[in-house]
């Protein structure tokens, strides 16, 4: 019994018309990149590394970063994500900080207190973002 790969089986789970779309492509590449990242905090475990934490994000890291990135966006922040001018008056200072979060390119790190009184750190680029 041949064994399938998460990927594989993510891209069946997508590929429900046939039809390729860029949001899939984007979706599969996140899901891909997000293994790999995985991948890379279980070796580092292995190896007695630092992070003893999960790899996602929850929603009150991700609403309290989007605020932070909405309130220095209102201060005059420069913005990560090519957005047109529409977009960028469509969506307001909230929307673009959830989609730079979104699209891993907010410049942030998100400090997690553990129980023992330790901290880690880590890049929001290298976690796993749900749609609020």
């Amino acid at each position: 019994m041949k064994k399938e790969s998460w990927v594989s089986g993510f891209e069946a789970y997508c590929d429900d018309d046939g039809e390729e779309t860029e949001e899939k492509k984007v979706m599969i590449e996140n899901f891909k990149r997000h293994q790999e990242v995985n991948k890379r905090v279980k070796q580092e475990r292995m190896e007695g590394g630092d992070k003893v934490t999960v790899i996602v994000i929850t929603m009150n890291e991700c609403a309290g970063v989007a605020g932070l990135g909405a309130r220095q966006i209102l201060k005059g922040s420069g913005i990560y994500v090519d957005l047109s001018p529409e977009e960028r008056i469509r969506l307001g200072p909230l929307g673009i900080a959830e989609e730079e979060i979104y699209q891993q390119r907010c410049p942030y790190y998100i400090i997690r207190i553990l129980p023992n009184g330790d901290y880690e750190e880590w890049n929001l680029k290298d976690m796993i973002c749900h749609p609020i």
